[in-house]
C-alpha cells in the first residue's frame, strides 16, 4: 500500500519566509527544490529522510535524469533547521537543480521533460 501524502507547494519565496510556512507543519513529507548554477544537467539529492532521498533518486534516474545523492556539504541538507526537515516527521528530501537542467525542463512547449521529472518525484512518494 502506498504513502498517503497532501502535496503543498510554495513558489519563489524569500528564505526566512519560506522556512516560516513550514515551521510546526504537520505535513509527514517535505520536498525542496532549489536551484543550483552549472552548465551541465545534474539534481543533487539530499535531505534527512533517507528513504524518500534514495527513492527520489532512483526514480528521477530510472526517468533519465541525472542525478547524485548528496551527504555532506550545503546540498545535503541534514540539518534539522533546513526547510525540508520541518515537517512533523522533523525530515524530508531537497532537490538541487543545475541551470542547464532547469532550462531544458522549461523548454519543451508542451512540458513533456517536466511532466517526466514530476512524474518520478510523484512516484517516489507513494513508494
Amino acid at each position: 500500500m502506498g504513502r498517503c501524502y497532501e502535496l503543498f507547494f510554495v513558489f519563489h519565496f524569500e528564505r526566512a519566509q519560506g522556512i516560516g510556512v513550514f515551521e510546526g507543519s504537520q505535513l509527514d513529507f517535505i520536498v525542496s527544490v532549489h536551484g543550483m548554477s552549472g552548465d551541465h544537467e545534474a539534481i543533487d539529492v539530499g535531505g534527512r529522510d533517507i528513504e524518500l532521498r534514495d527513492g527520489i533518486c532512483q526514480e528521477l534516474d530510472q526517468a533519465g535524469f541525472p542525478t547524485a545523492i548528496v551527504t555532506t556539504g550545503a546540498h545535503a541538507a541534514i540539518n534539522e533547521a533546513n526547510a525540508c526537515n520541518r515537517g512533523r516527521r522533523r525530515s524530508g528530501a531537497q532537490l538541487e537543480i543545475t541551470r542547464s537542467l532547469r532550462d531544458t525542463l522549461t523548454r519543451d512547449s508542451e512540458n513533456l521533460r517536466l511532466l517526466l521529472f514530476a512524474d518520478a518525484v510523484r512516484r517516489a512518494l507513494v513508494l
